[in-house]
């Protein structure tokens, strides 16, 4: 859960590494531009920082958001149609990038936690567990209900 200190995070949440999964992780640093990135700005395995705001609000670089992206779509919705550079811009509208979200959604795609346990339960959308609104702020998690419901919604009542 994070924890805020003069309205930013603080402490393990500024890292990747306790946020996502391993495999997630692995994933990011097997993605070209993200390695480039992180290797430029000298990250290290099992240490890599969020960037932040001058309110230590973490956020994804538009590399790190397109890679993640990339892995959700080419993981689990190839077939779907749907476009990883409209993931993109929606998280960069609704969350500015921000993993956290904003103050009116919760992490970078704005699903929020009842739309995303409704995903997970009755659409059975199960890749990742959504048991708490606090997964939301897990990048990967919050891209992938958010690419679930454009899934959805993109078929709803067959259009």
């Amino acid at each position: 859960m994070p924890v805020f200190l003069d309205g930013g995070y603080a402490g393990d949440d500024l890292y990747w590494d306790t946020r996502v999964s391993a495999e997630d992780m692995e994933q990011m640093w097997n993605h070209p531009d993200v390695c480039k990135e992180w290797t430029k700005s000298k990250e290290i395995r099992g240490n890599v920082r969020f960037s932040c705001d001058r309110e230590k609000r973490p956020y994804l670089s538009r590399v790190e958001l397109r890679a993640i992206a990339e892995i959700i779509v080419s993981k689990y919705f190839s077939t779907r149609g749907i476009n990883p550079a409209v993931l993109c811009a929606l998280a960069d509208i609704v969350s500015m990038r921000f993993i956290g979200g904003d103050e009116s959604s919760t992490g970078l795609m704005g699903i929020d936690y009842s739309t995303a346990f409704w995903l997970y339960t009755e659409m059975r959308y199960r890749a990742y567990r959504v048991d708490y609104v606090e997964n939301l702020t897990n990048p990967f998690v919050s891209m992938y209900f958010g690419a679930a419901y454009l899934a959805w919604l993109s078929e709803y009542e067959g259009r």
